[in-house]
């Protein structure tokens, strides 16, 4: 059925569709390693200990699950999406998509709000119209600065299991969504 509602390489990875299927696939992928582990785990633990065999549960079964349920909510966007075949001129090509995955330096300032409003007057009105550049630029600065305070709170996460001179008690990195509810709101 993929096949038939993806026509080319380029509907596979430019587009909405296609890169959600291929989100699914690889979800599916790891699904079926975490059941193979699982079984493993399982089996192996059978043939040591027959009574208390459903006493142990591996850890393996909650990373598995999580898997199924983002695999669920993937399934159930993939409904959204117009199929590459329906669109093939909205279709991006291969440079387009390794130039929007390309690697950038974070962008840390805002545009003003007097040039975002000002690109988004007419905007509001045209269905299909691009953004305005004020609109990108505001878009990139959020999307970056939440990307820096979700990599500083996982390598705190990271750091908050090791005990050292530098970190002689564990560090609450969870503090850290304190900082980013403050940020935001002064931002508002």
């Amino acid at each position: 059925m993929a096949l038939g509602y993806i026509t080319s390489w380029n509907g596979f990875i430019g587009t909405g569709y296609g890169n959600i299927l291929l989100v699914k696939i690889l979800l599916l992928a790891i699904a079926l390693g975490f059941a193979w582990l699982n079984r493993s785990a399982v089996s192996q633990y059978y043939a040591v200990n027959k009574q208390t065999v459903f006493n142990r549960v591996p850890y393996y079964i909650e990373a598995e699950t999580f898997v199924l349920i983002t695999l669920l909510f993937t399934a159930a966007s993939l409904a959204s999406q117009p199929p590459a075949i329906d669109i093939p001129e909205l279709t991006a090509t291969w440079g387009e998509v390794l130039h929007s995955f390309s690697p950038r330096i974070p962008r840390t300032t805002s545009p003003s709000q007097a040039a975002l409003l000002a690109g988004e007057a007419g905007r509001l009105a045209i269905i299909g119209q691009t953004p305005s550049g004020a609109a990108t630029a505001w878009s990139d600065y959020n999307h970056n600065i939440a990307g820096i305070f979700v990599t500083a709170m996982s390598l705190l996460a990271m750091l908050s299991y090791r005990t050292s001179a530098l970190l002689p008690r564990r560090f609450y990195w969870l503090g850290y969504f304190y900082l980013i509810a403050c940020r935001c709101r002064n931002l508002a």
